[in-house]
């Protein structure tokens, strides 16, 4: 017909990051407080993000008892500028401590016990900056 047009409508759901949809703003979970990532002196701290992730949340239980990371770096260094992490510990006897330096910023040491959080933030491509703890 004159003057008519056809338009052709994709009504499906958009679930691209980029796009905000029903996957955007879901965090990394790495473990979970039943079945927390088990952690030794030695190692980092993993938290599977990749430069299109903008928060994860790592559940963490000391390996064989309360630890202290001597790990460099405590925590796997981030990988975009912007993005937040919170590590949750989740025993009261298997704490995990975490200290400032060796890729943290931080007000002091935190010992994490069940439940106990503290959050960060990425400054920078090399460290972790604390924002917060609870």
């Amino acid at each position: 017909m004159p003057g008519s047009r056809q338009v052709n409508v994709n009504v499906g759901i958009e679930t691209s990051p980029q796009a905000g949809g029903v996957v955007a703003g879901k965090p990394e979970m790495v473990g979970s407080l039943g079945s927390p990532s088990s952690i030794s002196a030695g190692t980092s701290i993993a938290h599977n993000m990749n430069s299109t992730d903008d928060e994860a949340w790592v559940f963490v239980v000391g390996n064989g008892g309360a630890i202290d990371l001597s790990s460099n770096p405590q925590i796997a260094v981030p990988t975009r500028i912007g993005q937040k992490l919170a590590i949750i510990g989740t025993s009261d006897t298997n704490t995990v401590k975490i200290e400032h330096g060796n890729g943290v910023v931080q007000n002091g040491e935190i010992i994490l016990g069940e439940k106990q959080i503290i959050r960060y933030m990425a400054l920078s491509l090399t460290e972790w900056t604390e924002s917060g703890r609870q």
